[in-house]
């Protein structure tokens, strides 16, 4: 009898987390504005793997090529499950990320 109790108190708890994080995914993608919403981007083919098939395919200079010429040095790309993650190839711009104000864009742990 307690193993029956165990596990379906397991599957309850699965299950609401799952409703919990469809119910939040829908709220990101629907009400919340992203910080990166107003940058230009090619559209992803996937929600799974956004742009990163693309990206790093072995041969997906092409698709790199092809997103400088048509959005400049910032665009916004697809990462896994809608992420959006910004494409930067502006020398100047990388030159301030990587070298001079470093500790502004340094993760927070």
């Amino acid at each position: 009898m307690t193993d029956l109790f165990l596990g379906f108190g397991f599957q309850t708890a699965l299950l609401s987390f799952f409703f919990v994080w469809v119910f939040w995914t829908f709220l990101k993608l629907i009400v919340v504005k992203h910080p990166l919403d107003n940058i230009p981007g090619p559209p992803s083919p996937s929600f799974f793997t956004g742009n990163f098939g693309q990206m790093f395919n072995p041969q997906g200079w092409e698709f790199h090529r092809r997103l400088v010429d048509t959005f400049g040095g910032i665009s916004k790309v697809q990462g896994l499950l809608g992420d959006k993650q910004l494409y930067v190839s502006d020398p100047k711009a990388l030159d301030h990320i990587i070298v001079k104000d470093q500790h502004v864009y340094e993760e927070a742990s």
